[in-house]
Formats: structure tokens, sequence, C-alpha cells
């Protein structure tokens, strides 16, 4: 079933792939750290939920 919440959980309901994901992100992130000079985060906008916390939106500016 899907659901809208981006989470790994904990204990006997952990996501079984988070390892996976988390290598990719590792991944992503050192190659671009290669090539990218800074990145440049905007005003976050937060999701408005009682029992999650995130966010909805994050604008992010890549400078190379």
């Amino acid at each position: 079933m899907p659901s809208d919440h981006l989470t790994f959980g904990v204990g006997i309901h952990a996501c079984v792939g988070q390892n996976l994901a988390k290598l990719e992100a590792h991944a992503l992130l050192t190659a671009l750290l290669a090539r990218v000079c800074r990145f440049e985060i905007g005003k976050p906008a937060f999701i408005v939920n009682n029992t999650l916390h995130g966010l909805s939106k994050l604008p992010c500016r890549i400078v190379t």
C-alpha cells in the first residue's frame, strides 16, 4: 500500500531497502561534491500535520 511519507521507520517496521537508499544517496552526493561549487538552500516549506514533521518544499540552487 503506497504512503505519502518518506521515512525509513525503526524497529520491526524499518524499511528493508533503507541501507541501499542511504548508499545511493551517499554515492550521489559524493559524485556531486567533485563537480559542484556550492548548494544554495532557500526557505523551506513545512508539512502541516499533527503526526508527521517534514518538508513539503526545499528550494535548492546548485552553483558549479
